[in-house]
């Protein structure tokens, strides 16, 4: 195959298992629910798992790990190079937040983008859950540290030396998540502005009880 038509193929191919969206075609089977006009509002793992418990959120969790990296393998069967894979990456992604068929609502792709670097680049996947899992202890919150870690993971790349259509693809990524995320950012910024407050409140009561007693 043509490696240009190889690389469309790809994206199509990708978009497409991204548009299979797990936890919305399971909360239907499970339950007749549309698990978008529910909880968050989102078909994601997180969202799914509030509705149906725990069962529900590792069955929609492996099914979009499993579909991201489903799509840099279906782009090195239709015989794309690492640009294929780069975009099919990208697309699956895309097709899991906005999803066609489902009036492009979908989820916010996290667990797919993870899936998709495993295969794609699993030292940046590796590195980028090592770095939330450090998070969680700063921000308190595994959502908002797994969103700063993947907003990190084109660096990432760079640091750990990928391909340069990696750390596109990687950066790529990043932006959408920020994008479906958006709605965190401002109640994160508000958090962290408060530990900051407090803890400088903190430290001045110190400092002027040190004075008081020397």
């Amino acid at each position: 195959m043509d490696p240009g038509i190889a690389r469309i193929v790809s994206a199509v191919l990708g978009y497409a298992l991204g548009c299979f969206n797990t936890g919305y075609y399971l909360s239907r089977r499970w339950r007749g629910l549309d698990p978008r006009g529910l909880g968050t509002g989102s078909s994601g793992a997180r969202n799914v798992g509030r509705l149906m418990g725990r069962r529900g959120f590792a069955v929609t969790a492996a099914g979009d790990v499993a579909k991201g990296a489903l799509a840099p393998l279906v782009a090195t069967g239709v015989g794309a190079a690492e640009g294929g894979m780069a975009l099919a990456s990208v697309a699956v992604v895309i097709g899991h937040v906005w999803p066609a068929q489902l009036g492009f609502r979908g989820g916010r792709g996290l667990t797919p983008a993870l899936g998709a670097m495993l295969v794609l680049a699993w030292p940046v996947a590796t590195v980028t859950c090592l770095v939330a899992a450090g998070l969680v202890k700063v921000l308190g919150r595994a959502t908002w540290a797994a969103v700063v870690a993947v907003g990190l993971s084109p660096l990432i790349a760079v640091v750990t030396g990928q391909p340069a259509l990696v750390v596109a693809a990687a950066a790529v990524i990043a932006v959408i998540i920020a994008v479906t995320h958006r709605s965190h950012a401002a109640e994160m910024a508000s958090a962290l502005i408060g530990q900051v407050a407090s803890r400088r409140a903190g430290w001045r009561v110190s400092a002027r009880h040190g004075g008081d007693q020397g």
